[in-house]
């Protein structure tokens, strides 16, 4: 690929704040269950975190670097923080909650199948060698974009209804980055290239719409007033509009930051890593508490929702900055190096 050092040195200062609010909006998602909202930023919450890692990610970082180098230097800042956690989860679930039944599978599952929601760092994994591997042995990005881009809706709408770990692919792991190696490839590709600005000529109303029409996906899921084959090319309108919004409004803004979404930005691994905890611990005391309130069936999903969210960041964001503090902290658990 062509870039240029202008493209890979500008600043984006609205950067901070969406990465800040997209792994706030994972930490709520996680406390929901079942309800359309749940679906609705299920399906581009995670995409538009994983385009933005891909879009942060510079061209001279990857290109002509040896793969050993290039993967090496997110042991410390990724890696040992997602094994130091992926034991801290295993141990809640095998000691506390009793949960875990002990065979010759549950150490090749810890690898191949995280707890819940850590499957997420292997997948970048995954998606950061299979990017490396397409950037150095010289492939057309375009061809892997719009084979990457077909994949996802394909895997959407199709494949993951499939029973795969029923079969020889069960060894591969988690497949979820198939759905989204699309959007980590296209955020690399679009801060590398100047010259792939087509998003700038998209007019708000177009997003916006977009975004809707996305939405409706998740509408027609609940009520089953569409087919689910068709769901993919709702899940790429949503994530279309999401992400021109974004790319246009409010990565280049600076009206937005804070000091708290600076916070959740900087220690975004360690909020994604550790927020599970308190919801692993209090999600069926909680949900039997509201169950009981006499509230309608109907509100009780999001009261429960609210109730979690908040104790998650009550206890687990103030934990982080204070354990930050620590410097080994900070380096092994969190991902954080002195700079």
């Amino acid at each position: 690929m062509s870039t240029t050092t202008k493209a890979s040195s500008t600043y984006f200062p609205g950067i901070d704040w969406l990465k800040g609010m997209l792994i706030l909006g994972v930490v709520f998602v996680h406390t929901l269950s079942g309800s359309m909202l749940e679906h609705i930023l299920y399906a581009f919450l995670m995409p538009v975190f994983i385009f933005i890692t891909g879009f942060l990610l510079k061209e001279e970082y990857v290109e002509n670097v040896p793969y050993r180098k290039f993967i090496a230097k997110y042991t410390q800042r990724m890696i040992i923080p997602w094994l130091i956690a992926s034991v801290i989860y295993l141990l809640i679930n095998a000691l506390i909650l009793d949960a875990i039944v002990w065979n010759a599978m549950t150490l090749v599952n810890f690898f191949l199948y995280p707890f819940y929601h850590l499957w997420f760092i292997p997948g970048l994994l995954i998606m950061m060698s299979l990017l490396w591997l397409v950037v150095n042995r010289r492939f057309n990005f375009t061809l892997v974009l719009v084979s990457s881009l077909f994949l996802s809706i394909a895997w959407f709408s199709y494949l993951k209804h499939w029973h795969l770990d029923q079969t020889i692919l069960y060894w591969l792991g988690d497949k979820r980055f198939y759905i989204y190696f699309f959007f980590y490839a296209l955020g690399f590709y679009i801060r590398n290239n100047p010259a792939i600005d087509f998003y700038k000529r998209v007019p708000l109303i177009v997003s916006l719409a977009a975004i809707a029409f996305g939405c409706l996906r998740s509408v027609g899921f609940i009520h089953k007033l569409i087919p689910s084959s068709t769901s993919g090319f709702f899940f790429i309108s949503l994530n279309f509009g999401i992400i021109t919004l974004c790319l246009n409004r409010v990565i280049r803004s600076e009206k937005f930051n804070t000091r708290f979404t600076d916070f959740c930005s900087k220690q975004s691994l360690a909020i994604y890593l550790y927020h599970y905890v308190p919801l692993l611990l209090l999600q069926e005391p909680v949900t039997v508490f509201v169950s009981n309130s006499g509230l309608p069936a109907s509100v009780r999903p999001y009261l429960i929702a609210v109730i979690l969210f908040g104790t998650a960041c009550l206890t687990v964001l103030p934990s982080i900055a204070l354990l930050a503090r620590v410097e080994k902290i900070n380096q092994w658990f969190f991902g954080n190096t002195a700079r």
